[in-house]
């Protein structure tokens, strides 16, 4: 697997170097720790840790999370990175980005890649782009389960994908996965990453 600064976090559902925070009341703002996204109330409510980083000129943050699905409550992170100077970016899309695309290209060359159930158009609040969906990887010549995993790319190139990433004890069936799609009716852009 290629390195996975290329503006989102690979596999990883472990982040070392994160600090701690008690809340999501911290010194910086909204736009450097979500890198342009915005969490909004009726999800942000939930939010139960936030953890960020900056090392080698990219912000990292995860932000944990209980989401309320159809018939039960699971834990996730949104899992978001970007550079601290965005025209550093040396990794420029020569086709439309889509989650599948940028999941398959992060995935190249290395032993193991995620297997893509599927890809799907995303709609956000005022933004609209694709998730791809991913429960298991493949190496060695053979399927092993994987954490499930979203991978959600903005139409808008000028900010980051970024993950959501269930937690192994709440591995999901039937419809939801599907039911992750509906959370991201309450995930916006920053006005100042819109074109």
């Amino acid at each position: 697997m290629k390195n996975s600064t290329i503006l989102i976090l690979g596999f990883g559902l472990t982040i070392p170097g994160f600090s701690n925070a008690a809340s999501i009341d911290q010194e910086n703002s909204v736009e450097r720790k979500y890198c342009g996204y915005h969490i909004e109330e009726k999800l942000s409510k939930n939010i139960t840790e936030v953890y960020s980083t900056l090392i080698d000129g990219i912000y990292r943050t995860k932000v944990n999370i209980s989401i309320n699905l159809a018939v039960r409550s699971i834990q996730a992170s949104f899992d978001f990175s970007c550079y601290a100077a965005p025209e550093t970016d040396p990794y420029k899309h020569k086709t439309e980005r889509t989650a599948r695309t940028v999941m398959e290209m992060v995935d190249s060359g290395g032993r193991y890649y995620r297997v893509i159930k599927w890809e799907s158009k995303a709609r956000g609040k005022g933004w609209t782009g694709t998730i791809a969906y991913t429960n298991e990887i493949f190496g060695d010549n053979q399927k092993s389960e994987n954490p499930d995993q979203f991978l959600i790319c903005p139409k808008n190139e000028s900010i980051t994908c970024f993950y959501i990433n269930i937690s192994p004890e709440n591995r999901l069936s039937g419809k939801e996965p599907m039911e992750i799609k509906e959370v991201l009716s309450n995930i916006s852009i920053e006005q100042t990453q819109k074109k």
